[in-house]
Formats: C-alpha cells, structure tokens, sequence
C-alpha cells in the first residue's frame, strides 16, 4: 500500500464509516478506508453460501432513500442505491393454542388525521398478545400522543431525561400494552422501555411513520455500505479490506496517522474512528492521552443489548407476502431486560425478515430466506443452551421448517462482535438511555486534534432507529469536518 499522506483515514466500513468517508470524498478529501475484515460492512456485510446471499445480522430500515441514506447519495451524486418499500409488507403473529393471531402494523394503518386510528381495531383479536377489551383503546391513545408531541416537548424530556417506562405510566397501560410496546422498543433500541429515553422512542417512531419508508435494499444489507464506498471511489478515494488498524498515533495532542498490524504507518492528521468510542479511546489510542474524568466517561458508557440470529435456507416458501414479521407470545413486557432464555417458554419475542420477498434474486429460484432475531446480553454465555432454547421456539411458531430446510447458520454475540470489533455485538453500540441521548450522547469529537467517532457510538443529538442512527452521525460529522477542515485545506 502506499503510504503516502492522506487527507483523511477512516477506520471501519460499516454505515457510519462508509457513509462518512464518502460525504468527505465528495468534498474533495483524499480519503482511505480501513477494513480490518474479508468483507465490507461491519454489522451491515452480507455473505454468500450454497448461491443465497443472507445477512450477515438481522436488518430492517425504517427508512431507505426517504431518509438520511437518500440524503447521502444526493450528496455524493449517485443513484445506484435501491430499496423495495416494505410497508405494506410486515406484520405481528401472536402465537395461541388455536394457532396465529395477525396484526398488520404498517405505518399507513395509523390514520393521524383520525387521531391515530387502526383500521377494522375493534376486530382484531390481541388475547394471544395479553391484550384485553379495552387495551386497543390505550394503544391507539399512546400513539396518538406520540404523533403529536411537539419539538419542544422533546427538548423539555431530555432536559428532564426522561425513560420510556416513565412516559408510558401516564397512560396506566396493562400488561398487554406494556408488553407490545417493550417488543416495539427491544426491536428499535435492543434495550426495554426502563432503559429506553423516552424522546428518542417517540421521535424514533413518529419519524418511522411520517416517511412512511421502511424498506429493505435490492442485494442484501450490504448494498448500503457498497453504494457509500462506490461514492469513495468515485472521488479517488482508496478502500482497503483484510486491513486492521492496531493503532492510532499521536504526537503533540494531535493524530498523525495509524499503525497497521503489520507495522506499516500511513500518515495523515484526520482520523475517523468507526470502531467505536470504547476500543478507539482504550485501545486503539490508549487511556495516558486522555484525562481520567474523560476515560472514565468512556469506560462507563452503556450498551445495547445484543442479538442471535437463525438464517434459515429454505426449499420453499414458509412464509407468503410479508418481509418483515414480528413473533411474539406470552408477556413481553421486561423484553430487552432478560438476562437468560426464560425457564418457561410463555414468554418470546423475534423480529424476522424474509429478505427474498423483497428481492428473490438473493436465493435461487423458488427458494426462500428466513432471518430470526432475538435480544441477547452483551455478556459471555453458554451460548449453546441459548441457541437450543431459541431453535425450538422457532419450531413452536412453524413447525414444518425443518422439512424445508437446507442449511440454518446461528449467529452469537461473540460472532457479532468479531464483525463490528465491538465486545458482543451490540445493537447500539451506545445505548440510547436518557442519559446517552440527545444533548447528552457523547461527541463525535474526541479532546485530541483530529481524532473523530463516527457512527451508533457516538454524537451528540444525533438520532434515529439504528443503521438512520449510524448514518444521522455520519451526516452531522462530516458537515463538522467540511467546515473546520475545508477552509484551511485551500489555503
């Protein structure tokens, strides 16, 4: 490689690196990218086995070209990124003894102008859900609320830092509600209602139902990161893969450059960190350039819970017309608080996505693929007796799977992590609690000249559910560097 000076080195291809590293190309940056893994994409990759092309983690986005990934490509002036509008594609399935009850829960089901109106509500049946009579009624209010909250309302619940939990007790929900709306926060933020910021759910799923946009990219998840680092090379930009990074030099408070494993030094004085705000400051730079108080800022930051994954290669379809399919049965209203499988099985929740019946070109003809996901804790377990537990969940809600299947590939938090280089695998990598949100996230800019974090682990109010967050930060960091960098760059 050459070693000559770079204008920028951003470590890490996932969204936030990915789409940082192309907003800066696009403005005239000599950029590099540095992916320690085979493939690009982090948490986002995809990989190829027996001609499907699955996932490498579980992804829905709650917005596609409507959101933050359309503003990005405008910027760097490339439409080669598509989606398929899944919205009148998902559902919830409540299991009970008689077999399924079916919710759909499209955004364009909830009428505003109605004050947030489920269609046809007084006949769905949400016992299989511990809903009761009046239960539907408290939903649809809470929603109703959501949809209304003004901006400074939102201001006023962060100054306040308020949970979730705490919000949601004005309406004196049951355990049904609770439940159903655990399941939602544990899919959006991968931690329960308790630890959720209340502003950041509300402004999360208003934002979800107002663009109306979830979606799921033509080629997999890792079409996102591809199309970002396509604007990289559109703009001379350098990608290089199989490439880890094992440190950042500093001389004089300021970055200088990176070390690779192989001890070659590549020089330039703006690092972009997508490796996350805990090994970049602990590892990749180390605690003696940091301030005690700073370190232990970064030491103390809280997670996300993380996931397990089962990617099913079915022979033929299991599941017709839905691509994104929330199981769900007994109360789930700790969901994002378990800190082992449940002893009994009354109680399990998985988001799945059927990616082939957004894009059939990912498995061969006539073959389908099937993605379960689960919360697990960011902690060493025996993930075996998880993984058994899960399994024979799955069998509970399509017990006919197994005879369609060619292969299944369980994913842990321990493989999570040696994706993202993230201890477990997180689903935000900075939980957002109302002490990690808003005005109170922690910066994009590190206290060494020079030295930034991009994507879920850091920024200041930045937002958004999940891959709309690393990209949220993405955006706000690279209009930071443009105005601090550009100027001095042409004189």
């Amino acid at each position: 490689m050459d070693t000559k000076n770079f204008d920028a080195i951003v470590i890490g291809s996932g969204i936030g690196g990915s789409a940082c590293a192309a907003l800066l190309s696009a403005e005239g940056f000599k950029t590099l990218v540095l992916e320690k893994n085979k493939e690009i994409g982090g948490m986002c990759s995809s990989y190829k086995k027996q001609g499907f092309i699955l996932d490498s983690a579980i992804h829905v986005f709650s917005s596609g070209i409507k959101g933050r990934f359309g503003k990005i490509m405008k910027r760097i002036k490339l439409d080669n990124l598509k989606f398929v509008n899944i919205t009148d594609k998902n559902a919830i399935r409540a299991l009970n003894q008689k077999g399924y009850t079916k919710l759909a829960m499209s955004p364009n089901t909830i009428e505003k102008n109605k004050g947030a109106n489920l269609k046809n509500s007084d006949k769905i049946d949400l016992s299989a859900m511990g809903f009761e009579k009046e239960d539907m009624k408290v939903f649809i209010r809470i929603i109703g609320n959501i949809l209304q909250t003004s901006r400074r309302k939102l201001r006023e619940m962060h100054e306040q830092k308020l949970s979730l939990e705490s919000y949601l007790d004005q309406f004196n929900p049951s355990k049904g509600v609770k439940s159903l709306l655990a399941f939602l926060t544990g899919g959006m933020f991968g931690i329960s209602p308790k630890m959720a910021s209340a502003p950041e759910f509300i402004q999360g799923l208003t934002e979800w139902i107002v663009t109306n946009d979830l979606s799921y990219p033509i080629g997999g998840a890792v079409a996102v990161p591809h199309a970002f680092l396509d604007g990289v090379k559109k703009f001379d930009g350098e990608i290089y893969t199989n490439t880890k990074v094992s440190k950042i030099l500093i001389e004089n408070d300021k970055v200088i450059g990176v070390q690779l494993v192989d001890g070659q030094i590549i020089y330039s004085n703006l690092i972009i960190s997508n490796a996350g705000i805990k090994p970049t400051v602990l590892k990749l730079v180390g605690t003696e350039y940091f301030t005690s108080d700073y370190v232990e800022k970064v030491k103390n930051l809280i997670s996300s819970y993380s996931a397990i994954t089962f990617k099913f290669a079915l022979k033929e379809p299991i599941i017709e017309n839905y691509v994104f399919v929330n199981l769900y049965h007994g109360d789930l209203s700790a969901f994002g608080e378990k800190k082992r499988p449940p002893n009994s099985p009354k109680a399990t929740g998985f988001m799945v996505m059927i990616p082939t019946n957004a894009d059939p070109n990912l498995a061969p003809r006539g073959n389908q693929i099937v993605i379960f996901g689960t919360l697990a804790p960011t902690r060493k377990k025996n993930w075996d007796k998880w993984t058994d537990h899960y399994y024979n969940e799955i069998l509970k809600f399509y017990p006919d799977i197994e005879d369609k299947m060619i292969f299944v590939d369980i994913t842990t938090p321990e493989d999570l992590a040696a994706l993202s280089g993230k201890s477990f695998g997180p689903i935000e990598t900075t939980a957002l609690t109302p002490e990690q949100s808003g005005p109170y996230r922690i910066s994009s800019e590190l206290p060494i000249e020079g030295l930034y974090v991009v994507g879920d682990t850091a920024g200041t109010n930045t937002h958004g559910i999940g891959t709309q967050l690393a990209a949220d930060s993405a955006l706000k960091l690279a209009k930071l560097i443009i105005q601090k960098y550009k100027p001095k760059r042409r004189e």
